[in-house]
């Protein structure tokens, strides 16, 4: 469990500055002229908070086969878009097809890039556990 609780973590703090990001440069290219006051900076809070929810599916007391883990992380990112699509839907930001579709893109990129810092992290991890592991056998 403090395992899975650090993993949603270090996922929603990836995914609170990547979405700051994405909303910063999708908003230049599609809204230039748009302005915020201070209540914009919780936004991309609010979405991290509720985009790493949906990672509760993945969790698991027992070891998953390679068809369980893809399979939820389908699902996973099913869950993510429709609550993106849907806080856009009911705030009224949804504005043309274009701006749907690099939003669906940007979730998608977000997505990808937490999933690609959790491997590396997860490597990172096993190569210390290994080294830790090697150093124990020799001396013992």
């Amino acid at each position: 469990m403090k395992e899975f609780m650090k993993r949603l973590s270090k996922s929603f703090f990836v995914s609170h500055v990547m979405i700051a990001i994405i909303a910063g440069t999708v908003g230049t290219f599609l809204e230039p002229d748009t302005k915020f006051g201070y209540g914009a900076f919780y936004i991309p809070l609010l979405y991290a908070i509720l985009c790493v929810i949906p990672e509760i599916a993945m969790y698991s007391k027992a070891e998953l086969t390679m068809r369980q883990v893809v399979v939820r992380k389908v699902v996973q990112l099913v869950l993510i878009e429709g609550i993106v699509l849907f806080l856009f839907y009911i705030s009224g930001s949804y504005n043309s097809m274009k701006e749907m579709i690099a939003i669906m893109l940007s979730v998608v990129i977000i997505y990808v890039t937490v999933q690609l810092i959790e491997l590396v992290s997860e490597i990172r991890d096993t190569k210390i556990l290994n080294q830790v592991l090697l150093q124990m056998r020799e001396e013992a």
